[in-house]
């Protein structure tokens, strides 16, 4: 599915393998669960690395890890999350971007 937004006037494309209906349903059962939802909170100043899962991440390891060590807020997406453990980077945060069953495979030691 493509969907088009537009956040603070900078207009994104999304692409989605996932029907729209099941990414709604999908939602539906996340919030019926009655979990927390993330708060909206001030900016901190903290700056963020934001990590894909994608085979390129390998050339910034070392960038990472500097990132990491001076206090950057790690974000991990997908894949990105237990290759950052692997290399002693806990991440801040996690997203799974992916709504497909396998992808849950990325995250087999969460943290």
């Amino acid at each position: 599915m493509e969907s088009r937004i537009a956040i603070e006037g900078v207009e994104l494309d999304l692409f989605s393998n996932t029907p729209d209906e099941q990414v709604v349903r999908n939602c539906e059962r996340a919030l019926a669960r009655g979990l927390p939802e993330l708060d909206l909170l001030p900016p901190t100043g903290t700056p963020v690395c934001i990590c894909g899962g994608g085979p390129s991440i390998e050339d910034d390891a070392t960038e990472i890890f500097n990132r990491f060590k001076s206090g950057h807020h790690i974000m991990a997406l997908n894949g990105a999350h237990d290759w950052l453990l692997d290399r002693g980077i806990t991440p801040h945060s996690a997203f799974c971007v992916d709504s497909q069953p396998q992808n849950a495979a990325f995250y087999q030691r969460p943290s």
